[in-house]
């Protein structure tokens, strides 16, 4: 007699198959403020994503952010690629736009600047402002320290800064210059998974 057990008519040893997440490239304007959101980003929901700083050698240029994704995407294979700048008044803007359609990349523009995102997680902005009030206002809430997140950011609250986003500019508009008060960033948690 064999010791062989009878089949049961379930498969076994099959493993679910695993689905990879999409890979993504975020190049950024800033060097501190917004390369937290992504690196901070839940990992159960968060792809894989690589954060990378633009050359911040003779100021700040939409147009360079642009060129070093285009750059650092030959690298590695990505499946979306994402640039964050301000708005400030960069002659160069309109042309990062053409090039970013050009070659499938998201420029999201922040007006007046990628910290009214992080205000939106607390409070509800909606007046015209400029960079110095939204960061002047971080300050005073005591969640902004030398352009850093302090602990006491409420990183988790998403949905709150995603709604308070809508309610300002419904259009999460990219490779364009949205209004002021508005930040496209729902478009980067999207792809984010968040």
């Amino acid at each position: 007699m064999s010791s062989r057990r009878k089949p049961s008519g379930k498969r076994r040893g099959r493993r679910p198959q695993r689905f990879e997440r999409p890979r993504g490239l975020v190049v950024t304007e800033g060097t501190v403020t917004e390369i937290q959101i992504p690196a901070n980003a839940p990992a159960r929901a968060a792809p894989r994503c690589r954060i990378s700083e633009a050359d911040r050698r003779g100021g700040s240029d939409p147009l360079r952010v642009v060129k070093r994704a285009l750059k650092e995407r030959k690298d590695g294979d990505y499946s979306w690629t994402v640039c964050l700048v301000d708005c400030d008044n960069h002659e160069t803007l309109q042309d990062a736009f053409r090039l970013a359609t050009e070659e499938d990349i998201r420029v999201l523009v922040s007006n007046p600047c990628f910290e009214l995102w992080l205000l939106w997680h607390l409070e509800d902005w909606r007046r015209h402002s400029s960079s110095r009030d939204v960061q002047a206002r971080l300050a005073k809430l005591k969640v902004l320290q030398d352009k850093s997140l302090t602990s006491s950011f409420p990183i988790g609250r998403y949905a709150d800064a995603r709604a308070r986003s809508d309610k300002a500019s419904p259009e999460h508009l990219v490779n364009h210059l949205g209004p002021n008060p508005s930040s496209p960033i729902p478009v980067l948690l999207e792809l984010l998974g968040i």
